[in-house]
């Protein structure tokens, strides 16, 4: 059956068992480690905790010394400003470099699983589909976190302002528009990068067309229907809510060991693989032009 989830899930699990287990290479393993980690190194997989103690008292005597002196209030908005510009130069230089280590990193997993050939002689071959991904990645994520940024600093001035009239509570409506307006777009663009990833690539390794293009192509495929999408779509979520279970639970476990970078790459590569193996069978099965794995 054409874009079947469970036919493509049970071909990934027999081609991830080949690869790593028939018969075990160590030195393989380690280098489809790294490739998984590199393909998973732009990934949101960090946590952040505040403390709000002291978040009150400090919240109300920031109030009233805006409200005390509008000069307090217009150098405070500057200072936001400022860190905000340099939060976002900083997120711009980190977000090119993880994005094209990404997709080097993806390319070269693509490559190693359809070919059975982790070498890092390759580096070089995926480059011109691998950069065409990160550029447009990258374009993508500018994009987001630019639209996000505008919106950090918008609510954060209109805070500032409503402090320095003394009416704190002010802000609310327009955060809550600004909110209303960005979140379903900023949702948008993440589910856009997930299917960049997962769909489209496979179809950029076999084709070498543009990002954009590859998507259209698995949207114009024979086998392309919107049950079988929603199929993909859930036992994709199933994977990858099992890594992300398991990796909580192994790290409780083995808390210094998984701090180690990369650790956790090793560890879960059995089902990094079986993941990455279930979308380019997937789009495999729904047309022939996009069957790009051999025999392992």
């Amino acid at each position: 059956m054409p874009g079947s989830s469970i036919s493509a899930l049970s071909s990934a699990a027999e081609r991830m068992v080949a690869i790593l287990f028939r018969p075990f290479d160590l030195a393989k393993y380690v280098l489809f480690a790294l490739f998984a980690w590199l393909a998973n190194c732009s990934s949101p997989d960090a946590s952040f905790q505040t403390s709000s103690s002291e978040e009150g008292g400090g919240m109300q005597d920031i109030a009233g010394l805006l409200s005390d002196s509008p000069a307090a209030a217009g150098a405070t908005a500057g200072a936001v400003v400022a860190l905000a510009m340099a939060a976002l130069v900083a997120f711009l230089l980190v977000w090119a470099i993880a994005t094209f280590l990404s997709s080097r990193g993806t390319f070269m997993l693509i490559h190693g699983i359809a070919t059975n050939d982790a070498r890092l002689e390759h580096w070089n071959t995926v480059a011109h589909r691998a950069d065409a991904l990160a550029w447009f990645r990258f374009r993508l994520g500018a994009a987001l976190f630019g639209l996000g940024w505008l919106g950090a600093v918008g609510i954060a001035l209109m805070g500032i302002g409503s402090m320095a009239v003394d009416e704190p509570g002010a802000w609310v409506p327009g955060a809550a528009a600004i909110a209303a307006v960005l979140g379903p777009i900023l949702l948008l663009g993440m589910v856009l990068d997930f299917f960049v990833r997962e769909l489209a690539a496979p179809v950029m390794y076999v084709e070498e067309e543009g990002v954009l293009h590859a998507l259209g192509s698995v949207r114009e495929a024979d086998g392309f229907g919107l049950l079988g999408l929603v199929e993909f779509l859930f036992v994709r979520l199933l994977l990858g809510t099992a890594i992300s279970v398991l990796t909580v639970m192994v790290s409780c476990l083995l808390f210094c060991l998984m701090l180690l970078p990369g650790m956790s790459a090793v560890v879960f590569l059995p089902l990094t693989v079986l993941a990455r193996a279930y979308s380019m069978h997937w789009v495999a099965d729904l047309d022939p032009r996009f069957a790009a794995l051999r025999e392992p």
